[in-house]
């Protein structure tokens, strides 16, 4: 039986075979070799490695040859050629003053690592993320990922692979399903703010109401199909609820000042009209809003005692907004729209928030004397 040439191994294994001299000059590379250097053989053979792939000076591989020449014993390490963009694992194997280099392109394997360790942080941040985050999959809207704060909310660990219908079953019922299945269909992202979800929640004895800010932004597979759908969201029941009860107070506060048989007249922290009741309104004849202080006395007609046009900087409610402190006792007089007067007295004072800040000005007012007299 005829022996084996080692030039027919040498040339058809399965593996990438270069040859170096002490200098790290190439000195024979077979054909895969070739293949993986994307270059013909002819011409690398006397050049150094370090020229062919001058972007691999200083790196760890290098090192790993020396040191595989210097110890005289086999090393097998991973080398990154930038130049390329690719990864190789050698087998370095020193044979008298020469070394040979067995060499395997690991760069999808490599690629997979990397894919797999991006997707593992992107996992672990989301997971973290102080926002309602889901992975549906498919027309049926089948879980893929579900973040923590998610599971939190629907009490279930188990949710991934089940259909989104399923674990929710309110959602179909109020149309929640019907918007995934149109942004599914359509490619087109949605978004709703303070969308009413009436559900049972996890440890509740009776049904609520949820509000919930959404966004549902379609996911598609590499050849540009939708292929999935990524569901954010924010809860934002206690935002309604306190805006409800705000509202209330505000309704109430009306309702009280409406009834006071003085002029009330409210403004903003900046001065600017935002109320103005009944009997105020009665005294001046208008009830004008958004009015800013520079605009007072024109707005509202606004004289001094001896009818003269009351200084802007002097008005009481002026005085108030600008140096945060009480007017007591102011006396002035209205011309209304159909010219006849009246002689007031009030009170201007700043109102403040908890942290001194001031939050709104308030004026108080009562008539002098007749109801009106003309000019």
């Amino acid at each position: 039986m005829t022996p084996l040439s080692p030039d027919l191994l040498f040339e058809h294994t399965s593996d990438a075979i270069v040859v170096l001299d002490a200098g790290l000059h190439i000195r024979r590379l077979n054909h895969r070799a070739s293949m993986l250097y994307r270059q013909s053989a002819a011409p690398l053979i006397g050049r150094r490695l370090l020229e062919v792939f001058p972007d691999v000076t200083g790196s760890s591989a290098v090192s790993e040859l020396e040191a595989t020449r210097a110890g005289k014993l086999p090393r097998k390490f991973d080398m990154f050629i930038p130049g390329l963009f690719a990864w190789h694992t050698v087998l370095a194997v020193p044979h008298d003053d020469m070394l040979v280099l067995f060499i395997r392109d690991i760069t999808d394997r490599v690629r997979r690592e990397q894919d797999e360790a991006v997707r593992s942080a992107v996992r672990s941040i989301v997971e973290n993320l102080p926002v309602l985050v889901t992975i549906t999959r498919g027309p049926n809207h089948r879980i893929e990922l579900v973040n923590a704060m998610a599971r939190t909310l629907v009490g279930r660990e188990d949710m991934e692979g089940e259909l989104l219908h399923k674990v929710v079953p309110e959602a179909s019922s109020q149309g929640f399903i019907d918007r995934l299945d149109a942004v599914y269909a359509s490619g087109q992202r949605f978004e709703g703010r303070e969308l009413p979800l009436d559900w049972l929640p996890p440890g509740a004895d009776a049904p609520r109401r949820s509000y919930f800010h959404l966004v549902y932004q379609p996911l598609r597979a590499p050849s540009g199909e939708i292929n999935g759908i990524l569901h954010l969201g924010v809860e934002e029941t206690d935002q309604v609820h306190k805006r409800e009860v705000m509202a209330r107070y505000a309704a109430e506060r009306v309702a009280i000042l409406e009834q006071l048989s003085e002029g009330v007249i409210v403004t903003d922290a900046a001065g600017e009209i935002t109320f103005v009741n009944e009997a105020a309104k009665r005294l001046h004849g208008v009830a004008l809003l958004g009015v800013a202080p520079e605009g007072y006395t024109e707005a509202y007609n606004l004289l001094t005692e001896d009818g003269a046009p009351y200084p802007v900087e002097d008005l009481p409610l002026s005085r108030a907004v600008h140096t945060n402190q009480p007017v007591l006792g102011a006396r002035w007089r209205i011309r209304r729209p159909d010219q006849t007067e009246v002689l007031v007295s009030g009170n201007a004072k700043p109102v403040l928030g908890s942290h001194g800040e001031r939050v709104a000005c308030v004026l108080t007012l009562n008539i002098v004397g007749p109801e009106a007299s003309k000019p």
